[in-house]
């Protein structure tokens, strides 16, 4: 299974760098999984203009920009998709990033984490999200992982905190249970594609 692990937010200073490195050391542990991270601050995409949307416009030619992103969408098998929350809502940088895909990503499975540094953990933008990746024919799970006050969760190097360690609640198990469903989806949805 090949996973991309997509951080959702530009932003200097943010919180999704150390959530990354967290999911990515669970990614790590998965058997027979390649993965990737992609940033979507190292992919500086556009803003999307384009004239048609992109699933229905079969002659569309895209920046290599754009094309860099799409062919790293479409290598996935499943994504795990990291977002904030920003005012309510998912950043605009993700939201543009899934309107340039067209269908690299169909029937493939999609596991989302939020966070915030409030109580809800972001817990808004992921329903968002869910909502917009379904629309591109991705399938989010139901599973979901959700961080409040994440700059309390983890240290910069994606080590749980010390403080999060003695609460006894810790986020792992959630993202441990993601994990597997996606790894479930992600092998039944493969063969199905393979079998249409």
């Amino acid at each position: 299974m090949k996973i991309a692990v997509i951080l959702g937010s530009a932003r200097n200073g943010r919180m999704g760098e150390r959530v990354s490195k967290w999911v990515l050391g669970a990614v790590e542990k998965l058997d027979n999984t390649e993965f990737k991270l992609m940033d979507l601050a190292e992919y500086d995409l556009p803003f999307m203009r384009e004239p048609l949307p992109p699933r229905y416009n079969p002659n569309r030619e895209v920046s290599e920009t754009i094309q860099k992103w799409l062919d790293d969408i479409a290598w996935a098998d499943a994504y795990v998709f990291i977002t904030p929350e920003y005012n309510r809502a998912l950043p605009a940088e993700l939201k543009n990033a899934i309107d340039t895909i067209g269908h690299e990503g169909d029937k493939k499975p999609a596991a989302i984490v939020s966070y915030s540094g409030t109580p809800t953990g972001g817990i808004v933008a992921q329903q968002q999200l869910r909502t917009a990746v379904n629309q591109i024919e991705m399938m989010p799970i139901q599973a979901f992982v959700v961080v409040p006050f994440v700059q309390e969760v983890f240290n910069e190097d994606g080590s749980l905190s010390e403080q999060t360690l003695a609460s006894g609640h810790s986020p792992d198990s959630m993202l441990t249970g993601a994990l597997e469903q996606l790894q479930w989806y992600a092998d039944a949805l493969t063969a199905a594609r393979q079998n249409s």
